[in-house]
């Protein structure tokens, strides 16, 4: 997608900002492999020539969201909202802290995030989606 934006856009001459790129998963699990391989695309497009100037993951710790609330799980950071609004790193926080302090995606940390992403599948472990219902249970949009 960011290479068909280039395309449309490239005339203009102006660098692109990754805004809001992030994912809902209160296990953690999805969100590693969901973060590599985002950055590993931010990372081709540019070795194909798109210009970035930034990159912003959504979001650094759970927050309020418009349609749900305080029910989708987006952060890096969890928010203890019965303990003080305690922060707790999750794993994908320390990840992503290893990729911006080294500036590499290791084939080692990228094996991991999906193993531990396969094992949790086999083992039927869920993530949860959160979405606002209406009084009928249908999700509202």
């Amino acid at each position: 997608m960011l290479l068909q934006f280039h395309e449309r856009y490239k005339h203009l001459n102006m660098p692109f900002i990754i805004a809001e790129n992030g994912i809902a998963d209160e296990t953690d699990l999805i969100r590693r492999p969901y973060l590599l391989e985002h950055l590993l695309a931010v990372y081709a497009a540019m070795n194909e020539g798109v210009s970035v100037l930034g990159y912003l993951f959504w979001t650094i710790s759970d927050n309020w969201e418009w349609a749900d609330g305080y029910g989708p799980k987006f952060g890096l950071v969890a928010v203890d909202r019965a303990n003080n609004l305690a922060r707790i790193p999750r794993p994908s926080y320390h990840l992503f802290s290893k990729v911006v302090n080294t500036g590499k995606v290791t084939r080692e940390d990228r094996e991991k995030a999906w193993n531990e992403l396969q094992r949790a599948a086999e083992e039927k472990k869920t993530r949860p989606f959160y979405r606002a219902v209406d009084k009928n249970g249908l999700m509202l949009a």
